[in-house]
């Protein structure tokens, strides 16, 4: 069985979620844009309207899960737990420590910013996270 690191903004608005996923990105955080839209860690709405669009109209992306009938919409998309608007989710098991290091970004900044986080339904604390290799002991 999988664990599962959440981690949920407050204000799950696309205009926040593009501000903090900028700012991960800035910090070193491995970010993808396309076609101008930034994919980082915090699904947004506009990421996934955009993804949505691809894979029911483009070429590349009608050939991701094919099974599913198109249109693909992003009630289907948000119904994925990884996906789920504003929130990062991350399987713990089997990380390499090149995926922890990165995902150390993240948490990082997380701590070092509680008051942008959503704590209450957030799973992430230090302790678990540092039973996965991360390790917490050069921030606040």
């Amino acid at each position: 069985m999988s664990t599962v690191a959440k981690l949920y903004l407050k204000d799950r608005s696309d205009l926040n979620i593009k501000k903090i996923n900028l700012q991960l990105k800035e910090l070193g955080y491995p970010s993808l844009v396309f076609d101008h839209i930034l994919y980082g860690p915090f699904p947004s709405p506009s990421h996934l309207d955009h993804y949505a669009k691809w894979l029911s109209h483009d070429l590349e992306g009608l050939q991701v899960i094919k099974h599913f009938e198109r249109p693909i919409t992003r009630a289907l998309l948000e119904s994925f737990p990884w996906n789920e608007i504003g929130c990062f989710f991350l399987t713990l098991n089997g990380m390499s420590e090149k995926d922890i290091q990165e995902c150390q970004i993240l948490f990082n900044f997380s701590f070092n910013n509680p008051d942008l986080f959503d704590w209450s339904r957030s799973n992430s604390s230090r302790q678990l996270l540092e039973e996965y290799g991360f390790n917490f002991n050069s921030i606040n």
